[in-house]
């Protein structure tokens, strides 16, 4: 319950960060689009780890879990906003064609 409670607090923040639209109604759909697609796969990922916990083991399934929730965390630190991140810049600067000489 905190995390919707920290979207609903931060939405404009978050929509005008990560989806940029010269409407900010279009970027709040967007920001409600993702939040609304992660709270419908829940159930699924349930699933899955519940029997990867039972075939394999509860620490593998945790295990697995923790990084699977760690590296895209990781890659929206790095990559997503580039204007403050240092080390998502070389990547920018590297896809922008401006490295060329």
């Amino acid at each position: 319950m905190v995390r919707f409670r920290a979207v609903r607090l931060f939405r404009p923040i978050i929509g005008n960060h990560f989806f940029p639209a010269a409407n900010s109604l279009t970027s709040l759909l967007q920001t409600y689009g993702v939040f609304a697609a992660g709270f419908l796969t829940r159930p699924l990922g349930a699933v899955v780890f519940d029997y990867i916990g039972d075939r394999f083991g509860r620490s593998r399934a945790l295990v697995l879990s923790v990084i699977m929730m760690g590296a895209p965390t990781f890659c929206l630190a790095c990559f997503l906003a580039t204007t403050k991140s240092a080390c998502g810049r070389p990547v920018c600067w590297w896809s922008s064609g401006s490295f060329r000489a």
